[in-house]
């Protein structure tokens, strides 16, 4: 994250001023874009830190560069390599169209090739796409069902070594991604460096943490959902506060569960300024840089604002909240089906428990817990499936 970017370099490095590194910065002064930026600083061959975000738009130009100078690329945490395509830069109708006039054909790797100059040109609707498909980024699913976007593998194949720091990689999207484009991994080693030990890191942790089930109020929520309780085998099965659960969720769904997390909130004695809750953004009312204080599903925690409270599900690599004593985690997470029939397609298995487990982790590692030594902090997690992931992977 930008927050990160600009601090920690300079934290880290002057613990070892023996090394000499120093780390630049593309802030896009003097040019036309950060990437534009970047760019000059990879093709002088200087050390550089930046955001996955920008990483991730370097496109084929980067290519030539990275390659030239031997880079070592080391990613702090997993990048979206595959990502799918919002329907808000290409509509399910205009998809359909967009194929049965033949303007755009799917390779047998996946690849979507743009055969039409008449359309996609200039400021039209479909120019963005069109930038994709010519780019090599835009992949179909074999019957057109799913669009997604990649980033040219390229990028990756042209650095000398690339090191990525994360957890539970088996079975995530990013491992899936890599095999289907043939390139292989293995276990980071390198002498000197003291990585904590997984069964000491629990053990830690179990101090850290204080489990809230809350059973009579989660229960009964449960039960006006209609997700069976007494069925421990079905309660975990049951796909309440997925995505697709809130997608079809009628508005007095989404006030119980506002309802629902301001009781929890309560119970654990939490603060609007050191609680933080999860859920999909669309319904805590974020959009983009704005947050919408109404809507048909937007939810109300009357007394914990989302503007203070809310963390995106997927939130890496920031020290933004570590003020976070409590935290309720409402999104019941599985990769989404345009990535995962993809890669399937393809050869790779996505391992859905795998995903939402190592998802939830990173989110719950945002709080208190990354301060060593710090105050504990307070957990619940709504979905039966998710908790019983975590209590699961925590007594492992």
């Amino acid at each position: 994250m930008l927050s990160e970017v600009a601090t920690r370099p300079a934290e880290e490095l002057a613990k070892f001023p023996e090394c000499g590194i120093v780390f630049e910065e593309p802030t896009g002064e003097g040019f036309p874009t950060k990437g534009d930026h970047l760019l000059d600083l990879l093709s002088r061959g200087k050390n550089v830190i930046c955001t996955h975000a920008l990483y991730l738009g370097l496109g084929k130009a980067g290519v030539a560069p990275i390659a030239r100078y031997g880079y070592t690329t080391i990613w702090d945490e997993e990048l979206g390599m595959i990502e799918p395509l919002s329907d808000g830069i290409l509509a399910k109708e205009d998809r359909t169209v967009l194929i049965k006039e033949g303007v755009i054909t799917t390779e047998p790797e996946g690849r979507v090739c743009w055969n039409n100059d008449a359309w996609g040109g200039g400021n039209s609707a479909f120019a963005s796409v069109r930038t994709m498909a010519e780019d090599g980024s835009l992949y179909s699913t074999r019957d057109g069902t799913f669009f997604n976007v990649q980033v040219p593998v390229d990028v990756v194949r042209a650095a000398k070594r690339v090191i990525v720091a994360t957890y539970l990689f088996d079975g995530s999207v990013l491992q899936g991604f890599l095999k289907i484009k043939g390139i292989g991994h293995r276990p980071f080693v390198f002498d000197g460096l003291a990585l904590r030990d997984e069964a000491g890191l629990k053990k830690a942790l179990k101090n850290r943490v204080e489990l809230y089930d809350c059973p009579k109020t989660t229960d009964k929520l449960l039960e006006v959902l209609r997700v069976p309780v007494d069925d421990l085998a079905a309660k975990r099965r049951n796909s309440a506060f997925s995505s697709t659960w809130f997608t079809g969720a009628k508005k007095e769904q989404i006030v119980l569960l506002g309802n629902h997390i301001r009781n929890v909130a309560r119970q654990m004695e939490a603060t609007p300024e050191n609680l933080m809750y999860t859920l999909p953004s669309d319904i805590a009312g974020k959009n983009g840089n704005k947050w919408i204080k109404s809507g048909k599903k937007v939810l109300k925690v009357k007394g914990y604002a989302p503007e203070n409270c809310f963390l995106h599900k997927g939130a890496r690599a920031t020290n933004d909240f570590v003020h976070k004593i409590a935290a309720i985690h409402a999104y019941n997470r599985y990769a989404h089906p345009a990535v995962v029939k993809y890669l399937e397609e393809h050869g790779a298995k996505v391992d859905h428990d795998n995903f939402a487990l190592a998802e939830m982790i990173q989110w719950v590692f945002r709080t208190a817990i990354r301060i060593p030594d710090g105050p504990k902090v307070k957990l619940h997690i709504l979905s039966p499936r998710m908790a019983h992931l975590f209590k699961e992977w925590m007594d492992s």
